[in-house]
Order: structure tokens, then sequence, then C-alpha cells
């Protein structure tokens, strides 16, 4: 029972009274956020814990990473880059199949860029287009696009009686109602680039 909560997918406002959960006669705990398989799950269906946390999470690493490589006296940018694309980039683009188009990336950027100014020892004001160039790394989002239309591709060739295409080509007829999904926001980054 302390490991089950429910969570009412609405658009903001109050839960009616009538809305109560039972398992056998103990009510189990509404909540508006949960976390399953390290991805939140929240009330509006917005990814914005998910990518604090994963934010967070990266942040700690990606500082360690730091503190050692200048403790050590090692100035290598390949290292670094290697080092942070193998222990930094998995935490930040963790479960980005599922959130890596949406609009609210900034913050799994700023780690990344916060990574690349501290190593280079340069101002945190520091333009990130003259990082991204002195570097000869990309934005994150490219990653994360990328991650979403490989795993729309195994989508695309998985069986119909397998549960992620059913639930894709649930996303595909909400599509053809006019709802915005998932599958219209492939659709347009594919039709973008």
């Amino acid at each position: 029972m302390d490991k089950s909560n429910i969570v009412v997918f609405r658009n903001g406002g109050h839960l009616a009274l009538r809305e109560k959960c039972f398992f056998g006669d103990q009510i189990l705990e509404i909540v508006n956020k949960y976390k399953y398989l390290g991805i939140y799950l929240t009330t509006r269906l917005t990814f914005s814990p998910t990518l604090d946390d994963l934010a967070s999470r990266a942040r700690k690493g990606m500082l360690a990473i730091v503190k050692l490589l200048w403790s050590i006296g090692e100035h290598s940018p390949e290292i670094f880059f290697k080092m942070f694309d193998s222990q930094i980039q998995p935490i930040l683009t963790y479960g980005s199949e599922i959130w890596g188009l949406s609009d609210n990336q900034e913050c799994i950027e700023r780690v990344h860029l916060s990574a690349l100014k501290k190593f280079m020892g340069v101002s945190s004001k520091s333009p990130r287009h003259l990082i991204y160039g002195e570097t000869g790394r990309y934005p994150l989002y490219v990653h994360t696009y990328a991650r979403c239309i490989k795993f729309w591709l195994r989508l695309t060739c998985m069986d119909d009686k397998r549960y992620p295409r059913k639930a894709y080509n649930m996303l595909l007829n909400l599509q053809r109602q006019n709802y915005n999904t998932w599958a219209c926001s492939i659709r347009n980054v594919l039709y973008k680039f």
C-alpha cells in the first residue's frame, strides 16, 4: 500500500469528492505526480518534473567529473567529451524517446553548457554559440530528436499485436481527429528537417 498511488490525469482543477480509489477496504492515496521507471507522471502530463530531476542528477555527476579531471591535471577535451558522453549524457537523455520532442528542454541543455564552460574555464555568461563552435559539439536536443526518430522507426516495424504498436496506432487515430500527439510531433520534426 505504501508504494501504490493514484494519479488522476486532468487539465487542472480539483478532484471531485467521489473520485476515490480503493484496494480492498483501504483508500489509495491520490497524488499529483508519481515516479515510474525514472519518469514522473503528472496530472497535467508534463515532463518538467522529469527533466528537472534528470538535470539535477546529471549536474552532480558532471561536477564530479570536472573536479576529477582538473585535480589530476587532465585538460584534454577529447577525454572530457568521452567521459561526458558516456557518463552524463545518458542521464540527461534518459527516456527522451518519449519527452525528447518537448519544447522545455532548457534545463537539460543548461547542464551540458555548464559542463562545457566549466571544463573550458570560461565565464558562465559566455554565449552558447561560441561554446558550441569552439568545442565542435551540438545541443542535446539533436540527440533527443534522433532518439525519438529511432524509436518511431522501431515502432513502425513492430507487429500490430504488440502493445507499443497498439499505442502508436491509437496516437495515429487521435492525430486523424486533429489531436496534437507524439505522432504529430514526429511528423513535424521529419517535415522540418
